[in-house]
C-alpha cells in the first residue's frame, strides 16, 4: 500500500508494495558475514558448465525439471543403473533387454531434461544384482557388462534410437559418458582399491563406448574417467591416479578426468569455514598434478560432485548461511580458473536432501532444498552463480487499498501479481469478494505492485497501479471511475529484475493529482518516473549503488500538496540503509544512515512517519537485520537513532509492513506485521512508553516461502483500529488476517 500522502499533518503513511521479500533469493543473508565473493561473469565458460547431482526419485518428476530449468542447469549428472532397468523390465537375466524397460525409466527421464533444456551426462553404475564394485576385466558378468553398455550408447547417444524415435524433441544426444562413480571407495571396489584394476576396467569401457557410437554415427563419444572422491583432510587420490598409469592403453582411454573434490572434514578435526573454502581449491591443483604425475597427461577436469551438508553424519557439518557462502566461493573460483586448470564442468552435490533424519549420512543432506522442497539460500545463491533470475519468488507482496464513506467498514482493492499471469484485483464491496485480472500484460518475475487511491468519489475512486513489466518497462494500470487503461511509461530508464516500484500520489486537485514512482534503475541506482499532470518525466536520482533484489519505501510530507516533501529509504549495496530526500526544488540530498544493523540481503525496508511538525515529522524505517532480527531506524527530527525490536528470527528475504495510528501524532502507537521462521505471522507493537509486545498470529494458513504480508488499518486516528493483512498462503491462495479489535480471524479470499 502507498497511502494517498495528500495528509500534511497529523499521523502520514507512506506504505511500500514490491517489497522483494525472498526466502533464500540471494548470495544471501550470510555471506555479508562470511565476506563472499561477487558472482563472476559466466559468459567465457565452457558449453554447460553449470550442472547438478540429485537422487533418481526426482527424475521422473516434471515440476523438479522446472525448478532445475529456472535454477540454470544446464547438465544433469544422472546416475544410468543397470538393476533399476533391469527390475523395470521384468527382472531375471534378461529384463533390461525388454524395450518397455527402458520406456518406463530412462526414456522419460531424458525426455524430461530434454523438454526444460536439460542435457543429461550419465554415469554408468552398478550391476545387475544391485551390488556396486566395478568388474574385473575378463571376469565374472564382465562381457555382459560390455553388452549393457553398448544398449544404452546405441539407445542415447548421438543419432541413438531414442533419439531418432523423437524427432519432436529438443535434441540433446549424450556425447560424454562417465563410467562408474568414486571408483576409489572400498564399496565400489572388487576387492582392494586397486587404481590399475579400474583403469583396466575403463579401458576396456571405453572401447565399447566408442565402438557403440561409431556404429551408429560418427564417433563423438567422449569418455570420463569414474568420478573419483576426495576429501582434503582425509581422502586424497595421487597414490591411485599413479596405480591407474599402469594400466596399459589408459592414457587414451578416457577424455576427461572427473572429481569429486570435498573439503568436508571429520566431526571434532575443527576446520573453519574458510579452510573448507580453499580446501576445494587445494584439491583440484591435487588432482590436476597427480594425473600429469600418475597418468602423463593433462586431461580436462569435470566436477561432478561438490558441495557440503548442513545435517547428517561421518562429516562436519555446516550451517545453510555457510553453505550459501561456500557454494558462493567454490563456483566462483572454479570460474575464475578454469582455464588453469581446464575444468569443463561444475555440478553441485546435491539438488534436494533425501531425508530429514539427522542421524543418516551426511550425503543424504547436501542439497539445496530440504526433504520437504524448502529452497535454501544456497537455492538462490546458484541461481545468482548462473546467472539466472531469483525463483521461485513471484508474489512477493500484494498491494491493499481502503476507501468507502465507512472507515470502519471499508471497501477494499488487493493486487496481485500471482505466479504466472496478469496482475489479479482482489476487490471487497462490503460484502463479498470478487476476483479478476487487471491486465492482459504479464508482469515482470518476482515483482509486486503498488497502488495509489485519488479522486473525490470516496465510495469508488480513481485507482493506479504501478507494476513492472516483463519488458523491463514499468507499466500503469489505470481506474477512472468508470473504464480502465493499461500503459506502459514513455522510453526511459530500465527497473532491474526482482525490483518493484513504489508509487506515492499528492496535489490540490484530487481527481488529477501528481504522481511519483520510485524505482530500482537497471544501472543499479534509484529512479523516479513524476506525473506532473499532464505528462511524465523520468530522471536519475542518487550515484550510488542500491542492493539487489531489493525496492524502495517513500513517504510524502509538508504543507504543499502540490509540492510536498519526500523521504525515500532504500538498502545500499553496502548493507546499509540509505535516504533520498527532498525538501524544496533547491535541497536534496542523498546520504547514509548512520553506522548500525546492517539490512540482509533480498529484503527492503518499510518507512512510516508521523508528526506535527508536517515540514520535519518524525520518521520510522522498519527492516529485517542480518542477524535475521526486526530492526528499525527512528528520526526524532534530529537524529536517527537504530534499534533492535524482537528476538525471534523473521523467514528469510521477507520483509516487514507497519502503520501507525492512535490520536497523538508525536506519540504514534505502531503495529508491525512480519513473517516468522517458522511461517507463522507475527506482529510486534507499541502503544506508549514502556508497553511492546512480539506476539505470534494465532495458528492458521502458513505464509509461502519467499513472500511478505501487506498491512492496511482502517483509521489512523483510532487507539484501536482494525487491521487487516494480506498475504500468499503455502497453498497459493490469498489469505487476510482481520483484527476486529478484540480477535485475530484467518480466511482465504
Amino acid at each position: 500500500m502507498t497511502r494517498i500522502a495528500a495528509v500534511f499533518a497529523g499521523t502520514l503513511q507512506g506504505k511500500r508494495t514490491g517489497r522483494q521479500g525472498r526466502r533464500g533469493a540471494s548470495v544471501l543473508l550470510a555471506c555479508l558475514a562470511l565476506a563472499c565473493i561477487a558472482p563472476s561473469a559466466a559468459s567465457a565458460l565452457p558449453e554447460k558448465f553449470f550442472g547438478m547431482t540429485g537422487h533418481e526419485s526426482m527424475n521422473d518428476s516434471e515440476p523438479d525439471w522446472n525448478a532445475l530449468q529456472q535454477a540454470g542447469v544446464q547438465r544433469f549428472r544422472m546416475q544410468v543403473n543397470w538393476q533399476k532397468i533391469n527390475e523395470a523390465g521384468g527382472g531375471g537375466s534378461s529384463g533390461w533387454k525388454n524395450p518397455w524397460a527402458w520406456q518406463n525409466t530412462y526414456d522419460r527421464y531424458i525426455e524430461k531434461a530434454a523438454n526444460n533444456g536439460i542435457a543429461v551426462l550419465p554415469y554408468i553404475y552398478g550391476r545387475k544384482d544391485g551390488t556396486t564394485p566395478y568388474y574385473v576385466v575378463g571376469g565374472s558378468g564382465y562381457s555382459e557388462w560390455l553388452e549393457f553398455v553398448w544398449t544404452v550408447v546405441q539407445r542415447y547417444g548421438d543419432a541413438g534410437s531414442f533419439w531418432a524415435s523423437h524427432p519432436g524433441l529438443a535434441q540433446f544426444p549424450i556425447h560424454e559418458w562417465e563410467v562408474w562413480n568414486e571408483p576409489n571407495l572400498p564399496a565400489n571396489c572388487p576387492g582392494a582399491c586397486n587404481g590399475t584394476t579400474y583403469g583396466q576396467f575403463l579401458v576396456g569401457t571405453s572401447a565399447t563406448i566408442h565402438q557403440a557410437q561409431k556404429a551408429i554415427y560418427a564417433d563423438t563419444a567422449k569418455v570420463l574417467f569414474g568420478g573419483l572422491y576426495m576429501e582434503r583432510w582425509n581422502y586424497p587420490v595421487t597414490s591411485y591416479l599413479a596405480e591407474a598409469g599402469k594400466a596399459a592403453g589408459i592414457a587414451s582411454a578416457y577424455d576427461g578426468l572427473s572429481i569429486h573434490p570435498y573439503a568436508l572434514g571429520k566431526v571434532g578435526e575443527g576446520h573453519g569455514y574458510s579452510e573448507k573454502a580453499a580446501g576445494v581449491w587445494s584439491n583440484v591443483d591435487s588432482a590436476y598434478n597427480a594425473q600429469i604425475k600418475g597418468i602423463g597427461v593433462a586431461k580436462p577436469l569435470w566436477v561432478t560432485e561438490v558441495g557440503w551438508p548442513v545435517s547428517g553424519t561421518e562429516a562436519a557439518t555446516v550451517t545453510e548461511a555457510e553453505q550459501a557462502g561456500l557454494l558462493n566461493e567454490t563456483y566462483n573460483w572454479l570460474k575464475a580458473n578454469w582455464s588453469t586448470y581446464n575444468i569443463k564442468y561444475a555440478a553441485w552435490y546435491f539438488y534436494r536432501d533425501i531425508t530429514d533424519n539427522p542421524t543418516t549420512k551426511w550425503d543424504q543432506h547436501a542439497g539445496l532444498r530440504d526433504v520437504n522442497g524448502y529452497y535454501r539460500s544456497s537455492w538462490y545463491t546458484y541461481e545468482t552463480e548462473a546467472g539466472r533470475p531469483l525463483w521461485p519468488l513471484t508474489s512477493s507482496q500484494p498491494a491493499a487499498l481502503n476507501f468507502g464513506g465507512k472507515p470502519e467498514f471499508p471497501k477494499q482493492s488487493v493486487f496481485d501479481s500471482p505466479a504466472q499471469g496478469p496482475t489479479r484485483e482482489q476487490y471487497w464491496d462490503g460484502s463479498s469478494w470478487t476476483d479478476g485480472e487487471l491486465t492482459s500484460t504479464t508482469p515482470a518475475p518476482n515483482t509486486s505492485p503498488s497502488a495509489v487511491n485519488f479522486g473525490s468519489n470516496i465510495e469508488f475512486p480513481k485507482q493506479a497501479v504501478f507494476y513492472a513489466g516483463a519488458d523491463k518497462q514499468i507499466w500503469e494500470w489505470y481506474w477512472s471511475g468508470s473504464g480502465s487503461t493499461n500503459s506502459s511509461m514513455p522510453s526511459g530508464q530500465p527497473i532491474t529484475p526482482n525490483s518493484s516500484p513504489e508509487a506515492l500520489s499528492s496535489g490540490s486537485n484530487p481527481d488529477y493529482p501528481k504522481q511519483w514512482v520510485f524505482y530500482r534503475g537497471e544501472d543499479n541506482q534509484m529512479w523516479q518516473w513524476y506525473w506532473n499532470g499532464t505528462s511524465w518525466a523520468n530522471s536519475k536520482l542518487t550515484s550510488n549503488a542500491m542492493a539487489p533484489n531489493t525496492s524502495p519505501t517513500a513517504v510524502n510530507f509538508g504543507t504543499e500538496p502540490d509540492f510536498p516533501w519526500q523521504s525515500v529509504i532504500y538498502a545500499g549495496a553496502n548493507h546499509q540503509l540509505w535516504q533520498w530526500y527532498w525538501d524544496g526544488p533547491s535541497n536534496n540530498g542523498n546520504v547514509a544512515l548512520p553506522s548500525g544493523q546492517p539490512i540482509a540481503d533480498n529484503t527492503s525496508p518499510d518507512l512510516i512517519a508521523s508528526g506535527s511538525n508536517a515540514k520535519n515529522p518524525m520518521q520510522w524505517a522498519f527492516y529485517r537485520g542480518a542477524d535475521g532480527q526486526v530492526w528499525q531506524w527512528y528520526w526524532n527530527g534530529t537524529s536517527w537513532a537504530n534499534s533492535k525490536l524482537t528476538s525471534n528470527a523473521m523467514a528469510p528475504n521477507t520483509s516487514p509492513t507497519a502503520v501507525n495510528f492512535g490520536p497523538e501524532p508525536n506519540s504514534p502507537w505502531q503495529s508491525v506485521i512480519y513473517a516468522g521462521a517458522n511461517h507463522q505471522l507475527w506482529q510486534w507493537y507499541w502503544d506508549g512508553p514502556g508497553n511492546t509486545a512480539n506476539v505470534a498470529l494465532p495458528s492458521g494458513q502458513p505464509i509461502a516461502d519467499n513472500t511478505s504480508p501487506y498491512l492496511v488499518a482502517s483509521s489512523s486516528t483510532s487507539k484501536n483500529p482494525m487491521q487487516w493483512v494480506f498475504y500468499r498462503g503455502a497453498d497459493g491462495q490469498m489469505w487476510q488476517w482481520y483484527w476486529n479489535g478484540t480477535k485475530w480471524s484467518n480466511s482465504v479470499l
